[in-house]
């Protein structure tokens, strides 16, 4: 019995950890997103249906201005949060042990 109940938590636990973003939530993202990605120097511009992230000026060495599509764009953020966070210098902690 008490494995049958660990199961059917488990079960309502993923299930409704997987449901899909609301269509309010996907707005405020994508407004977001240009938000930051305009902040960050990117000009955001619409191809196709799809919205782009260009950066205002080709990178160093070339012609050549490479846009991203917004999920290659959270991509790269994420990515880019991701280095800061482990490669944060860890905090100096003092830990005190008492003598016996």
């Amino acid at each position: 019995m008490r494995y049958v109940t660990m199961i059917v938590i488990a079960a309502t636990v993923v299930g409704c950890a997987t449901q899909p973003a609301t269509k309010e939530a996907l707005a405020r993202r994508h407004a977001a997103n240009i938000a930051a990605a305009e902040d960050a120097g990117y000009k955001v511009t619409s191809r196709n249906g799809r919205t782009m992230f260009c950066p205002a000026g080709a990178p160093i060495g070339s012609h050549i201005a490479i846009c991203l599509t917004e999920s290659e764009w959270e991509q790269e953020q994420m990515g880019a949060f991701n280095w800061k966070v482990f490669n944060a210098p860890t905090p100096f902690t003092v830990t005190y042990r008492e003598s016996y």
